[in-house]
C-alpha cells in the first residue's frame, strides 16, 4: 500500500527531526509494553475469556450423547472459515484451548497493524504509532478480541476494511467483505455497503466514461452475492427446537427472555451499555469528573478530526463511506432485530473512533502550533494521559474473567478422568465450574452461557434442567438428587460449599428460577441440606471448596422409575 500526502496538517517539515522521532520511539515502547503486557495475560495456562466456555462443543472429545447442551450449540450454523479451521487444527491435534490462545494473539496483532496502516494514512510517523496505542490501552478490544469465538474477528476485519477504505483499495476490500462473511457474517454489511459506497459514490463506477466500469461493477455484485448468502446461512433459524424468539418476546410467559432473565443489560439498552463500556475502561481511581472530562474530550477531538478532514476530501471520503454505512446498518439491526444489537454500535464505532480521535489531535496542534514547541511532544502528553487513565492491564477487563487456581485445576484434573459418558451437574454460572465442559471435557446438564431464551423448544427444556437442579441441589431430602439422576441420567454432582457456608452466600439465578431458591431457602435451614454435608460413601473428590457427589452412590443402587429413564423434558 502506497501512501499519499499524509500529515499536511501534523506538520509543516516534512522530515521529522530528533524530538519527533523520541517521540515515536515513547509511543512505541508504550505499544510494546501493553501488548505484551496483555500477550502474558492470553497466554496464561490458568486465564479463561467468559465465552470460552460455550466453544467446547467444537472438539468431538469433549461431548458425549448426554450433552444436551453441546448438541443445542452444535445446531447453530457457523461461520464456514472460522468452523473449517477449528476442526483443521483439532485434526493435526493442536488442543482446543491452546487454538483459542493462538486466534486472540493472530486478532490482536491483526487490529495493531490495521490501527498502524490507519494512523499512517491520516498522519504520518506520529499517528501510525498513536493510533495502534490508543488501542492497545484500552480493554473494550481486548474484551471482544479475547473471546476467540467468530466475533473476535470484528475489530479486526472493520479496522481493515477503513485500511482498504483509506488506501483506495476497493478489490481489497472486496475480499475483506467477503473474509468476513466466512469468519463473522453478522458485519459484512456493513464492509459490503462501504464497498458500494465506494464503488458507486467515490470512484462512480455506473459512469460509461469510468475505464474499470466492468470490472467495479462485477467485484461488487459477486461480493454482494456471496455475502448475501454467508449472511443468510447464518440467519437460518435452527430446528427441533421450537419457534425463535427476538429478546423480550413473549416475557410474560418466558420471563427467561425478559430484562430479568437472561439476557444482559445491553442487550435492550445498546447504546447506554455501550456508554457504561467505554467509561468502565477507566481505572477506578481516576474521579469521575476526569473520566467524564476525558470521554467528552475523546468524543470532541475525534468529531474535529472528522472536521477537519473536510479539508483532505482523499481521506474524508473514504472516513465517510464507512461511517454512514455503518450507521445505516445499526439503525436497520435495530429495527429488524435479526441478532444483538448492540456489538453493532460498538464494533463500527470503536474501530473508527481512535483514527479520528488521534487526526483530532493533529489538527488541534496544527491549529495551535503557535503555542506549542513541538506538536508531537503535544499528542504524546496527551496519550499518556490516556494510557495511565485506561486500565487494559487489568486481565479481568480484558474479559479473562474465569481464573483457575490450584484446587479447581486438581478438580479439572479428577473430571477429566471420569468415564467418557459422564454427564455431571453444578450450579450454573460458577466462575470456575462453568468451564468444566471446556477444560475438563465433561459436559454440565445446565450450562449458564448456553442458557439462551432464543427457542421456546430450548427454553422449556432448560426450565425443566434447572427447576430439578434447584430442587436436588437445595435438597433436605434424598428424593430429588434421585430425580435429578434418573430423569437426567446425570452421573455426578459438583458443590460449592461457599453455597451453603454462611449468610449471603446461598446460590442464585436469574428469572423465573429466582422465585424457587427464594422459596426453598425461606423453608429449609441450611443445616439441613443434604450437599451442605454430603454421606462420605457418596463423595468421590474433594479440594479447597469443590466437593463432587457420585449420585449412584449416593441413591444406593436406588433403580430408577421406568418413564423417567432418558426423558429429555
Amino acid at each position: 500500500m502506497t501512501s499519499h500526502n499524509h500529515a499536511p496538517m501534523a506538520r509543516s517539515n516534512p522530515s521529522p527531526h530528533l524530538l519527533e522521532r523520541f517521540v515515536v520511539a515513547v509511543l512505541l515502547l508504550a505499544l510494546l509494553v501493553l501488548a505484551v503486557t496483555n500477550a502474558v495475560h492470553i497466554l496464561n495456562a490458568d486465564y479463561f475469556h467468559e465465552e470460552l466456555r460455550i466453544l467446547y462443543h467444537f472438539d468431538p472429545a469433549r461431548t458425549n450423547t448426554k450433552d444436551y447442551v453441546g448438541q443445542f450449540l452444535g445446531k447453530f450454523p457457523q461461520p464456514l472459515l472460522y468452523n473449517a479451521l477449528t476442526k483443521a487444527v483439532l485434526g493435526i491435534g493442536v488442543d482446543l484451548i491452546v487454538f483459542h490462545k493462538l486466534l486472540m494473539l493472530a486478532c490482536l496483532l491483526l487490529v495493531l497493524a490495521g490501527s498502524a496502516l490507519a494512523g499512517w494514512r491520516i498522519g504520518g510517523a506520529a499517528a501510525a504509532a498513536a493510533v495502534p496505542v490508543l488501542v492497545a490501552a484500552q480493554p473494550i478490544y481486548y474484551y471482544q478480541i479475547n473471546s476467540a469465538t467468530p466475533h473476535a474477528f470484528a475489530f479486526p476485519l472493520l479496522i481493515w476494511g477503513l485500511v482498504c477504505l483509506l488506501y483506495n483499495r476497493p478489490y481489497w476490500l472486496a475480499g475483506v467483505t467477503l473474509l468476513s462473511g466466512l469468519l463473522y457474517p453478522p458485519i459484512s454489511p456493513v464492509l459490503g455497503l462501504g464497498l458500494a459506497w465506494h464503488l458507486l459514490v467515490a470512484r462512480n463506477c455506473m459512469n460509461t466514461q469510468n475505464p474499470n466500469r466492468i470490472a467495479d461493477v462485477l467485484v461488487l455484485g459477486i461480493a454482494g452475492a456471496i455475502s448475501a448468502t454467508l449472511l443468510w446461512h447464518q440467519l437460518t433459524p435452527i430446528e427441533g427446537y421450537g419457534a425463535p424468539l427476538p429478546p423480550g418476546d413473549k416475557a410474560d410467559i418466558y420471563p427467561e427472555n425478559g430484562p430479568d432473565g437472561r439476557h444482559f443489560y445491553g442487550v435492550f439498552h445498546p447504546v447506554a451499555y455501550v456508554v457504561r463500556s467505554a467509561i468502565w475502561q477507566f481505572r477506578q481511581v481516576v474521579p469521575p469528573p476526569i473520566v467524564i472530562m476525558l470521554m467528552l474530550f475523546y468524543v470532541a477531538a475525534a468529531g474535529y478530526g472528522l472536521y477537519r478532514l473536510r479539508e483532505r476530501a482523499d481521506i474524508f471520503r473514504p472516513v465517510l463511506g464507512f461511517i454512514v454505512p455503518s450507521l445505516i446498518f445499526c439503525v436497520l439491526i435495530v429495527l429488524l432485530r435479526p441478532y444483538v444489537s448492540y456489538r453493532f454500535v460498538l464494533y463500527p464505532l470503536f474501530a473508527v473512533l481512535p483514527v479520528l480521535f488521534v487526526c483530532g489531535l493533529l489538527g488541534l496542534c496544527e491549529t495551535y502550533r503557535a503555542g506549542l514547541r513541538d506538536q508531537a511532544a503535544a499528542i504524546v502528553a496527551v496519550m499518556a494521559v490516556y494510557i495511565v487513565s485506561f486500565n487494559s492491564l487489568d486481565a479481568d477487563r480484558n474479559g479473562f474473567t474465569l481464573r483457575l487456581d490450584e484446587p479447581s485445576n486438581r478438580l479439572m484434573e479428577f473430571l477429566r478422568g471420569l468415564p467418557a459418558d459422564s454427564l455431571l451437574a453444578a450450579w450454573p454460572g460458577g466462575s470456575q465450574t462453568s468451564l468444566i465442559p471446556y477444560v475438563a471435557g465433561r459436559p454440565l446438564l445446565v450450562n449458564f452461557k448456553a442458557h439462551y431464551p432464543t427457542y421456546e423448544g430450548h427454553i422449556i427444556n432448560m426450565r425443566a434442567r434447572m427447576f430439578d437442579l434447584i430442587d436436588a441441589y437445595l435438597a433436605s431430602d434424598i428424593k430429588p438428587l434421585i430425580h435429578l439422576r434418573c430423569r437426567w441420567q446425570t452421573d455426578y454432582l459438583v458443590v460449592d460449599r461457599v453455597h451453603f457456608s454462611g449468610e449471603g452466600t446461598a446460590p442464585d439465578y436469574f428469572a423465573p428460577f429466582n422465585e424457587r431458591i427464594e422459596k426453598i431457602l425461606n423453608t429449609v435451614e441450611k443445616s439441613k441440606m443434604i450437599l451442605r454435608q454430603p454421606p462420605a460413601g457418596a463423595v468421590v473428590f474433594q479440594a479447597g471448596k469443590f466437593t463432587v457427589v457420585d449420585l449412584a452412590l449416593l441413591s444406593k443402587g436406588a433403580a430408577c422409575p421406568s418413564h423417567t429413564k432418558g426423558s429429555k423434558f
